[in-house]
């Protein structure tokens, strides 16, 4: 209960102090309208080995703290499902979940050392099989290819629209529009794609940066491609200019 108190209130501290910060209520961002559905749960779910053996370890655990343990892994563990029907949700819902598992390991440490030895040979096992210099995010390589498409954007002086925001922001453009929500909200019905649709007709954007055409709906990919020309693509995305 303590825990929980101190969490809570923290929470609404923050929600607070961002709202003074950006003039924003920050629940209205995170719960802006998108599709949800079970395969994206079943997604998740399918990339949830990592927390198997900490959970298992709970059946013979005789610890004190062993039901706080529970409480915590299981809220964790049902919030992220919950979150992770929503598209554009990833691993990082389940953080809270990994913490507790941690946290399980810890404790069984303390009673045999047997499965905590089993979970980091599964883990060493999984990165022997799957690590490459190539498939992590900040790598050398990708570093060089995001500072060459920042040199593009800031080429190109005026408005941007990125797909990916901070590519914008280390360019020196300001956040236009989320290119994810906004499409999230065109999909479900929330909002008409026609504000979008004008601003892209009449070449408002200097460049325009997108992870994934498909995503678009297919108003704005069909005005994009109407209005706008390809430059390249990478791991960015594409990048057109008017």
């Amino acid at each position: 209960m303590r825990f929980a108190g101190i969490t809570g209130g923290l929470l609404v501290l923050e929600l607070l102090l961002f709202r003074l910060t950006y003039g924003v209520s920050l629940l209205s961002v995170v719960a802006s309208p998108r599709l949800i559905s079970r395969d994206n749960i079943a997604f998740a779910v399918s990339h949830l080995w990592w927390a198997v053996l900490p959970l298992a370890g709970l059946i013979w655990q005789r610890h004190p703290k062993k039901d706080f343990c529970l409480i915590y892994a299981g809220a964790a563990l049902l919030s992220g499902l919950v979150f992770s029907a929503g598209d554009g949700v990833d691993i990082n819902a389940f953080f809270d979940l990994a913490i507790a598992c941690a946290l399980i390991l810890g404790l069984t440490m303390e009673q045999t050392v047997l499965p905590s030895v089993l979970s980091a040979a599964a883990l060493l096992v999984f990165l022997f099989f799957n690590f490459h210099n190539n498939n992590f995010f900040y790598t050398s390589a990708i570093a060089a290819q995001s500072a060459r498409d920042i040199a593009f954007l800031r080429s190109h002086p005026g408005p941007g629209l990125c797909d990916q925001l901070s590519l914008c922001l280390w360019a020196g453009k300001k956040a236009e529009l989320d290119v994810f929500n906004i499409g999230e909200q065109i999909k479900t019905g929330a909002r008409r794609p026609d504000g979008i649709v004008d601003l892209i007709a009449a070449h408002h954007f200097a460049v325009v940066q997108i992870q994934e055409l498909d995503d678009l709906p297919p108003a704005v990919r069909g005005a994009l491609a109407k209005n706008y020309r390809f430059d390249h693509s990478d791991d960015y995305g594409a990048f057109f200019t008017p």
